[in-house]
């Protein structure tokens, strides 16, 4: 089924379907970046239990980079096994000057994920994933400016936030 782009996800109404899919790099490359049928029932997935949440509690957020077609990922130098390529992912920022801690901490203690990444913490953005039957997996990771991941807890993150 084709998705109304500029229509509201039901049951994450403060999104729209095309915040998942815009890409400036895909524009550039002329790439169609449009999910299959799976790919849109999980990107609504990923809305509705964590995105709808963390809009809930801390207002607007801006959505960096969700679906990501075959293509698309390998221009973003993405891994093969990227959530984003299945429309598990989505990275976004927290606005009105709310702390990404705080929304990590919130996601971590609160809703079930497959996988939390705090990209080039503490400035940088947020990268969560939901794939059903995997959701209390809850693999928290830190990503730092060399692209090296190393799997942490939320009292590391807090540690390092507040030295």
């Amino acid at each position: 089924m084709i998705r109304d782009l500029y229509k509201k996800l039901p049951m994450a109404p403060n999104f729209t379907y095309n915040e998942f899919v815009r890409s400036t790099l895909a524009i550039h490359n002329n790439i169609e970046n449009i999910p299959n049928e799976q790919q849109w029932k999980n990107i609504e997935y990923v809305a509705q239990y964590v995105l709808q949440p963390v809009r809930n509690k801390f207002g607007t957020i801006f959505i960096l980079s969700g679906f990501r077609c075959d293509e698309l990922n390998k221009k973003a130098n993405g891994s093969k096994s990227s959530f984003h390529r299945f429309g598990n992912a989505v990275d976004f920022e927290p606005s009105n000057n709310i702390k990404m801690y705080d929304v990590l901490e919130y996601i971590a203690l609160n809703l079930n994920f497959t996988e939390l990444i705090a990209e080039f913490f503490p400035n940088g953005w947020i990268h969560v994933a939901l794939a059903e039957n995997r959701e209390h997996e809850k693999v928290i990771k830190l990503k730092d400016t060399n692209h090296n991941f190393e799997v942490v807890d939320i009292l590391k993150l807090e540690k390092l936030y507040k030295n």
